[in-house]
């Protein structure tokens, strides 16, 4: 008979989910982990924030690998468009790192933005100069 104590995956989850909600916060992208995710129809995703919707998996002891199913992309990207917002799978291997995974055209949406965004402020600190 195995003595050891049952995992609590949802408080893996939760954990996973705090830091990450925490991360984009701290990142400008004020975020929050979605309370009954998984269990309610409404709840989609694990977290979201005013641009993305997180769907996150960790593991709960370090691991060298993980299978990763596209089934969950299509899931994930359904959702994500429901609620106007950018899909991003968040995976974990049990170590406490996140690793991101996007569709290639949602990465280069954020590319084109960000170049954007760094050429108008450019402009605006030369006029500033001026």
């Amino acid at each position: 008979m195995n003595n050891r104590p049952r995992m609590n995956y949802r408080n893996i989850d939760k954990v996973q989910n705090n830091r990450i909600a925490a991360n984009l916060s701290n990142a400008g992208d004020l975020a929050h982990r979605r309370r009954g995710s998984g269990s309610k129809w409404y709840a989609k995703g694990d977290t979201i924030s005013s641009m993305f919707l997180v769907e996150a998996k960790d593991k709960a002891t370090p691991s060298k690998q993980r299978t990763i199913h596209k089934d969950t992309f299509d899931k994930l990207k359904l959702e994500a468009i429901e609620e106007n917002k950018i899909p991003l799978y968040i995976v974990g291997f049990g170590d406490g790192r996140d690793f991101i995974i996007m569709d290639d055209l949602d990465f280069y949406g954020l590319v084109d933005r960000l170049i954007t965004a760094e050429t108008e402020l450019a402009e605006l600190k030369s006029k500033e100069e001026k």
